[in-house]
């Protein structure tokens, strides 16, 4: 027999972990949304890491409670007891992904997305995000040596040589293909001892062969405006900016980063920038999610335009 809790259970869920709101996040084991309601979940990912950052910009005591319970399938169930049974003190925090170009994203409150398409391209698109994880864990002076151009044009090159494949990635979405190998993103970069990363050309051209099987008809996306640094998937973005901070400190004689210890780092960085930088595109888009946490009462969802 299956344990489902009810709205009332699900909005005195923060009474059991004597906190004021409990947020669901992506991360850790995949479980079921049952089961995560009804307490299980990891208490520590990456993923909570990052939102626990975006929740400091709340300037609020409260005390709240994360559980990362792996899957998005999991989030959108437990999402859709939110938004349309009156749970209230219960937030989902998940990747945006494509679900601004299907239509799909949940307005509502206690419903929260990523201001890119996951939380790696808000962290790892950052240059000096990027920077900051280099002079951590290289013994440079980042007084004498600089690399900020170095690792803003690195960037900038793979965004925009990036572009029309993120457009055709989107589309093949939309059919229900996958083009871009998202849980394998090494594929397409291609990593040399002495020189920076560059985007694997084979590894892209097997996608596209691959796609071309697999498509219903032309791939097309008439209109499509899809941002390099936004749209492109996180792990993709991720893989690329890490193999840069590797590649720059294997320059300075440091054999290995880890990478959760880089992740860790570009993490904290992150929420470090954003505490500080008024004005900026994904603070106003975090704050305005967090304002509406204070509503009354959740609504309908709605569908994006």
């Amino acid at each position: 027999m299956s344990f489902h809790r009810t709205p009332s259970g699900l909005s005195n869920l923060r009474l059991f972990y004597g906190v004021g709101i409990v947020v669901f996040v992506e991360g850790g084991p995949s479980i079921t949304a049952d089961a995560a309601v009804g307490g299980a979940g990891a208490p520590k990912a990456a993923d909570i890491s990052f939102w626990q950052n975006v929740f400091r910009l709340r300037r609020s005591r409260q005390p709240i409670k994360f559980r990362a319970v792996g899957s998005k399938t999991a989030l959108l169930d437990i999402a859709a007891r939110v938004v349309s049974r009156d749970v209230r003190h219960v937030v989902v925090a998940m990747d945006r992904d494509y679900d601004h170009f299907n239509g799909c994203l949940l307005q509502a409150p206690g419903v929260m997305y990523t201001f890119g398409y996951s939380w790696e391209n808000d962290v790892w698109t950052d240059p000096d995000v990027v920077a900051e994880v280099f002079y951590t864990v290289a013994p440079v002076c980042r007084a004498t040596f600089d690399v900020a151009d170095q690792v803003a044009g690195a960037l900038r090159g793979f965004c925009g040589r990036m572009r029309r494949f993120i457009r055709v990635d989107v589309s093949c979405n939309r059919q229900g293909v996958q083009f871009l190998p998202k849980e394998s993103p090494e594929r397409l970069i291609h990593v040399r001892s002495n020189s920076a990363p560059e985007i694997n050309r084979a590894g892209l051209r097997t996608c596209i062969t691959r796609a071309k099987a697999a498509r219903q008809g032309k791939v097309q996306a008439p209109g499509l405006v899809a941002s390099p640094e936004r749209d492109c998937c996180g792990h993709l973005i991720e893989c690329f900016a890490y193999q840069l901070v590797c590649h720059l400190a294997r320059s300075h004689g440091v054999k290995s980063v880890p990478k959760d210890l880089a992740r860790g780092i570009a993490i904290n960085a992150f929420g470090s920038k954003l505490q500080r930088r008024p004005g900026s595109a994904v603070k106003l888009h975090y704050t305005a999610q967090l304002r509406r946490l204070r509503s009354a009462r959740p609504v309908a969802p709605t569908k994006a335009p």
